[in-house]
Formats: structure tokens, C-alpha cells, sequence
């Protein structure tokens, strides 16, 4: 008993300072005790407390990736994966989230504008390019970025 208390401190503190995925606190929990049940009801009780929502969470975390620093839809998938969130739960929130890949490809093309004026067009076709491959964008929206965007820098 004293040791469920202690893991449910544990968890709650974790939780006051930022939102998690019940598989990160699951990890956490797991580092402090080789009692499997007893992690699992931790995180049971936590869910009925409403201190953690798995859907929020991957809500929450697409929007912050799209609005705060603009990412393509597989690289927000990928570092989901990364936090141990299973690949159905980060699809069906995707699939609810509009898809709006070619207005966030843009978005950041516009941003990373600014930065090639002193290139090249063809360099800075190219590092435009490179650029939104990096963020995860699918090869369409990039392709229509681009094309969106290069034709403004000629003029500079």
C-alpha cells in the first residue's frame, strides 16, 4: 500500500508539470517497480481521475506540431512511435485532424524563405526542398511548396 502511494505521488507530479501519454507514464512507473499490476492501476486510476487522456494528448500534440513549428504528417507519426503510442491510436486522431499537409508545407517554406535570399536559385530550390523532406512533409505537398514559393524568390 505505502508503495502504491508513493508511485501515485510519483505519477501526479509528472503530470502537474506537463501532459503525458499513459505509455510514458507507464515507462516512468516501470523504472520505479517490478510490480506490473500495480502500474497498470496507477494508470487505471489516473485515466478516472481524468489526469490522463491518451487521445487528448496525441490531439493536442498534432496541433502543437502544425501550429508552433510546422511538420509533415509522417514525421509527427514518427515521433509518437517514438513515445511507445501505438500506430492505430496516432491514426485515427491523424485521420480526424483536417488534412491540411500542403498549407503546412507551405507555411514553413514561407518561414524558411527568408533565410535562402542569399543563395542561389538553384541552391535555393534545392534547399527549400531538402528542407520540407526534413519536416516530414509527403512529396506532393512539397512538390506544389516549392512551386508556390520559388517563383517570388527569382524576383529578390
Amino acid at each position: 500500500m505505502k508503495e502504491e502511494k508513493k508511485l501515485m505521488e510519483y505519477a501526479v507530479r509528472l503530470l502537474a508539470g506537463r501532459r503525458y501519454h499513459s505509455a510514458e507514464i507507464r515507462k516512468k512507473l516501470r523504472g520505479r517497480t517490478d510490480d506490473f499490476e500495480l502500474a497498470e492501476n496507477i494508470i487505471e486510476k489516473l485515466k478516472s481521475y481524468r489526469y490522463l487522456d491518451d487521445a487528448e494528448y496525441i490531439r493536442l500534440y498534432i496541433a502543437d506540431r502544425l501550429l508552433l513549428k510546422p511538420q509533415g504528417r509522417r514525421l509527427i507519426k514518427n515521433k509518437l512511435r517514438q513515445k511507445n503510442i501505438s500506430s492505430d491510436e496516432v491514426d485515427k486522431q491523424m485521420d480526424l485532424m483536417e488534412n491540411r499537409e500542403y498549407e503546412m508545407a507551405s507555411l514553413a517554406a514561407q518561414k524558411k524563405i527568408k533565410s535562402l535570399k542569399n543563395e542561389s536559385p538553384q541552391k535555393r530550390k534545392e534547399k527549400l526542398y531538402r528542407f520540407l523532406v526534413s519536416r516530414g512533409f509527403e512529396n506532393g505537398a512539397i512538390v506544389n511548396a516549392v512551386k508556390t514559393h520559388f517563383d517570388p524568390l527569382q524576383n529578390q
